[in-house]
């Protein structure tokens, strides 16, 4: 397949996608504004003309093909209609008509629709508008008997989390892509940052960063340190197209690597650490920390007694990781690190003594 074919193939794709998730169905001149945003799209060079013509060409390929007459077999032809001729013609998906560009898709549509609402609060806007089109084509797909064979369920109470501003969401989804330096207010402050990355904790979502400039009523300094921000927090976002990020592009920086030390141990990170629990036994003379579920893959048995298993894992010293061990405190003791268990028994210590008023 040519060079030129290959783009055309993804061209067509992505109109076959456009008819499933537009209802109103979709224009030549639509359909051409739509796919100029496309990386693979590879007709700019030409005139404005040509490209008209060349997307009139592509849905009207489709159409030969799925329309009412078309050439395609039984179950994929009489699916589109088409209003109008030439560059002022609307080509819809027929009322009633059961257009799926991907009938693989049709196996797992309840679970891909349960997943796909989940992680939509979890998003940037610009990903959760692709998304959102991605689950409209699934709407559209053949229903099943069972439309909620399939649920996720969180492990701990899922709270409400506070909404971030979708403006806030937007400007810093474009800093971050574009690599651009971003001013905001923050906690009575303002700061001038260099965004590296975002991530989603508990619903909410945190931006991390380069601190170059913090000026509040007090005082003005330059940190020049890394800072995680939550993003419900920040407010009049601003962005410094001019500006060069202070220690260059930021390639090598790593989110994954950032949480593993201990600048995220508060959000589910944290630097790892070996531990040395005692498990208690059940009436079954089970524990489901070792019979059933791990800490970690490098979990051992250093020793099995009747009452008991003492069992040595990796895990990160995480505010996440001190939460588990207190609501498991009836099964679970810590013997390693001092540290961790001088923590948990001050944080038990404190419960109590606000329960014992």
């Amino acid at each position: 397949m040519s060079a030129k074919a290959f783009g055309d193939f993804y061209c067509y794709l992505h109109c076959l996608n456009l008819l499933s998730i537009k209802e109103q169905g979709i224009t030549s001149k639509e359909y051409l504004d739509d796919v100029r945003k496309e990386p693979f799209y590879y007709r700019g060079g030409t005139s404005k003309e040509a490209q008209q013509k060349w997307a009139e060409r592509i849905l009207d390929s489709i159409y030969k093909y799925h329309g009412a007459q078309g050439d395609g077999p039984n179950g994929h032809n009489d699916l589109l209609v088409r209003e109008g001729i030439a560059s002022k013609a609307r080509y819809k998906v027929k009322e009633g008509a059961e257009f799926n560009v991907n009938p693989g898709l049709n196996e797992s549509i309840s679970i891909l629709g349960i997943i796909g609402s989940q992680v939509l609060e979890r998003i940037l806007p610009s990903a959760g508008t692709k998304l959102s089109e991605a689950l409209t084509l699934l709407s559209r797909a053949k229903n099943v008997s069972n439309s909620a064979p399939f649920k996720i369920q969180v492990g701990s109470y899922d709270v409400v989390a506070p909404k971030a501003d979708y403006t806030v969401l937007s400007k810093l989804e474009s800093a971050l892509e574009n690599r651009k330096v971003v001013s905001f207010e923050y906690e009575g402050s303002r700061c001038e940052v260099d965004p590296y990355a975002s991530f989603v904790y508990q619903k909410a979502f945190y931006l991390v960063g380069l601190e170059r400039y913090k000026k509040n009523a007090e005082s003005s300094s330059m940190p020049g340190k890394y800072r995680t921000y939550t993003v419900h927090n920040i407010s009049h976002v601003e962005l410094h197209s001019g500006q060069n990020f202070s220690m260059g592009n930021q390639e090598n920086f790593c989110l994954t690597t950032y949480l593993s030390t201990s600048k995220g141990n508060k959000v589910n990170g944290g630097e790892t650490c070996e531990v040395l629990l005692k498990m208690t036994r059940d009436t079954d003379g089970k524990n489901r920390f070792v019979d059933e579920y791990k800490l970690s893959e490098c979990q051992n048995i250093e020793e099995t007694a009747h009452s008991h298993y003492i069992v040595k894992a990796q895990a990160q010293d995480s505010v996440d990781f001190k939460r588990w061990l207190i609501n498991n405190a009836d099964c679970v003791e810590i013997l390693k690190p001092k540290q961790l268990r001088t923590d948990v028994i001050q944080d038990i210590k404190h419960a109590m003594n606000v329960y014992a008023h």
